[in-house]
């Protein structure tokens, strides 16, 4: 009994770290300088500084939950301990859920980017309309 309930810490555990080296490899990856901090359960995080670039920001945001879903579908259930990671890989799409640190961050980013986009589209009707006038 003792050996199922260390294998499911150790399962957790494991996709907890491959999100969180997701996150720094596409941080990485985009420049935005991140640092990995340990909590008090020494469970790894992601920290990095909001530069805004928020595509890169969404990107190294959503990768690592997409990447562990796509895991999910693949992984072969040969065992249960192979039906527990590919549960835990599953519920990742919860993670784009506002409620979540990550949903916040994907949410605040799509909006920033929407917010440019429809400034940018409104400069760019204004600067048509001024051309036409002159």
């Amino acid at each position: 009994m003792f050996f199922h309930v260390l294998t499911i810490c150790a399962a957790t555990f494991a996709i907890v770290c491959i999100h969180e080296f997701l996150h720094w490899v596409s941080a990485l990856a985009m420049k935005l300088k991140p640092h990995i901090n340990l909590t008090r359960l020494w469970v790894p995080t992601v920290v990095y500084k909001n530069t805004g670039e928020y595509g890169k920001i969404l990107f190294t945001t959503a990768l690592p939950n997409v990447v562990l879903v796509c895991v999910g579908i693949f992984l072969p259930v040969h065992y249960a301990v192979c039906l527990y990671v590919k549960m835990l890989c599953f519920i990742h799409v919860v993670q784009f859920l506002p409620f979540t640190a990550d949903g916040r961050v994907i949410l605040l980013s799509f909006n920033k980017l929407y917010k440019r986009y429809k400034k940018s589209e409104l400069l760019k009707k204004s600067s048509d309309y001024q051309e036409t006038n002159i």
